[in-house]
């Protein structure tokens, strides 16, 4: 099984729904980064991550739904946090 396929069985088991997952991954392409938010990343993350991103990325605020679980990453929370993943588009 492959993160794709992880990050959807954590976002379908509803004690996991709500985990946080960020891809860390050797594929940046726009297909990578859409195929990562359709799986369930709010983030995406490629090889080799600076230290400083991945703090910023860390600190940015989760951006759940506690009832409903996973919301895609809005564009006021890209602002904020610019190395999000918005819409399988990274804005770096």
């Amino acid at each position: 099984m492959d993160g794709y396929g992880v990050a959807r069985k954590l976002r379908d088991n509803p004690t996991t729904a709500r985990a946080r997952l960020i891809a860390v991954t050797a594929y940046g392409q726009d297909e990578d980064r859409r195929r990562s938010h359709e799986a369930g990343f709010e983030q995406h993350l490629v090889k080799p991550v600076d230290p400083d991103a991945l703090q910023r990325v860390l600190n940015c605020p989760a951006v759940l739904n506690r009832k409903s679980g996973f919301v895609p990453p809005s564009p006021a929370s890209h602002r904020k946090c610019p190395t999000a993943t918005v819409r399988g588009l990274s804005a770096s």
